[in-house]
């Protein structure tokens, strides 16, 4: 079965380009509905609860000493590493810091290196509201191609303007939910791979149209980029990889082949695997040539293999079984662990678990459609962190949410795509893309009312 380019079919539902973009009056309602709510995040958030005031948290004061034993000692010197503590006197570090790739600080250093302490907290700001808007148009542009490339038997994905509700929908719902603005107090290597990740990804599939193959190599290097930022999500990013090839593979005499992208290559398999590893062996020059000496988890504590784990874990969650990595679905922020109301986690729990069960269903459709196998590729990362890191993963249900969040917006916005198609067949266009405006409104309150509980901004 051989892929064509989306831009050689014309007018054609499922996964291909229908011309230019002309919206009706009920669809601007629908967008302006979507927009409303991300700008009144930024509003709520920077303005009325000056967020950019309120950035002091234990982990942004290390990165803060991070980037000025750079600027002290040299950051050749101390090879790149974290120093990662909330205190710092100015003396040379006698450990640093082993868990995290640094790359992700760098903007960090050179703000605080060239516009001082006041750049370096606009950094830190700036970090979520770049997030939440590169993130959020990634998603909804993975959505729409997701929507039309489903097979026949997703009746409601045929029905005229599920994928755009659906798109709309994860901008919205990405913009919004609380892993990204979480990172206002708490932002590691992980989170920064997962954002050149989704980009790749997006590409990626843009790419099938022949408007765009002159960019072709981009998403390989943005994947290998995203293994270098982080080497645990480089190393799962690996066996996803990996996995992808070896079953589609199986699947080639009956149902297709790999689809012709730089990112399923095997040359690229391998140098996101070198970049991944890079990390390890840094960190072997610098003890063993340089003499730095280091701190943080080993790989068997996190992956739960040792004693160690009976007294891990963030204030009153102490970490008993693997099922502890999924915490993240009950309760993602530290601050509150196991002070919010029961029924207020209880809906958390209810929300995310919807949307998970509903993209499952989605990857694990029996008909092939050629986007599975890149979001296979999207999807299969944070399982395999989730699943082999399960003590990280349990000790940091804030920072493995980000991880999450694409698995997440990808379930609610196909389930907004799915009401959309219901009502449509039961009442008017126009009116259900009211109804689901209102909608989208009522799922950002709820999202902003949590992240305000659950944050205490």
């Amino acid at each position: 079965m051989q892929f064509k380019p989306l831009a050689h079919t014309p007018d054609v539902q499922h996964g291909h380009v229908k011309g230019k973009l002309q919206l009706r009056p009920e669809q601007w309602i629908f967008v302006a509905s979507g927009a409303l709510t991300a700008l009144t995040t930024l509003y709520m958030y920077i303005y009325k609860n000056n967020l950019f005031e309120k950035l002091g948290s234990n982990h942004n004061k290390r990165l803060l000493n991070s980037a000025q034993a750079w600027i002290d000692h040299g950051y050749w010197k101390l090879n790149g590493f974290l120093y990662f503590n909330e205190d710092y006197s100015g003396a040379f570090p006698e450990t640093l810091y082993r868990s995290h790739s640094p790359f992700y600080v760098l903007p960090h250093y050179f703000a605080l290196r060239h516009g001082g302490e006041s750049s370096f907290w606009l950094i830190v700001g700036l970090v979520p509201v770049i997030t939440a808007l590169v993130l959020s148009a990634s998603l909804a542009g993975l959505v729409w191609v997701l929507v039309r490339s489903l097979p026949s038997n997703h009746r409601w994905a045929d029905v005229k303007g599920s994928a755009f509700v659906s798109a709309v929908s994860a901008f919205s719902i990405t913009f919004t939910s609380e892993p990204i603005w979480s990172l206002s107090w708490n932002t590691f290597d992980g989170s920064a791979a997962l954002l050149v990740f989704v980009i790749s990804i997006t590409i990626a599939l843009a790419c099938r149209s022949a408007r765009f193959r002159q960019f072709n190599r981009l998403p390989s290097l943005l994947l290998i980029l995203s293994a270098l930022l982080c080497s645990r999500f480089g190393l799962a990013l690996t066996v996803a990889i990996l996995f992808v090839r070896l079953t589609e593979d199986m699947q080639k005499k009956t149902q297709g082949q790999i689809p012709k992208s730089s990112i399923f290559t095997w040359p690229v398999t391998f140098l996101v695997l070198l970049a991944s590893l890079s990390h390890f062996l840094r960190l072997a020059i610098a003890s063993s040539w340089h003499g730095l000496n280091f701190r943080g988890s080993d790989l068997f504590g996190r992956m739960g293999l040792t004693a160690w784990w009976e007294h891990a874990g963030q204030g009153p969650l102490d970490y008993k079984t693997s099922l502890d990595a999924f915490t993240f679905i009950w309760n993602q922020s530290e601050v509150v662990i196991n002070k919010l109301p029961l029924w207020l986690s209880f809906h958390h729990a209810i929300v995310w678990s919807v949307a998970l069960i509903s993209t499952a269903c989605l990857v694990g459709e029996k008909k092939y459609f050629y986007t599975r196998p890149y979001l296979l590729i999207l999807l299969l990362p944070s399982l395999i962190w989730t699943v082999f890191l399960n003590q990280s993963a349990a000790e940091h249900p804030d920072l493995i949410s980000i991880l999450w969040l694409p698995a997440y917006v990808l379930g609610a916005a196909t389930l907004f795509g799915r009401l959309f198609a219901f009502l449509c067949i039961r009442i008017r266009r126009n009116q259900a893309y009211l109804y689901m405006a209102l909608l989208l409104w009522l799922f950002f309150l709820w999202q902003f009312q949590y992240f305000m509980r659950a944050y205490r901004v």
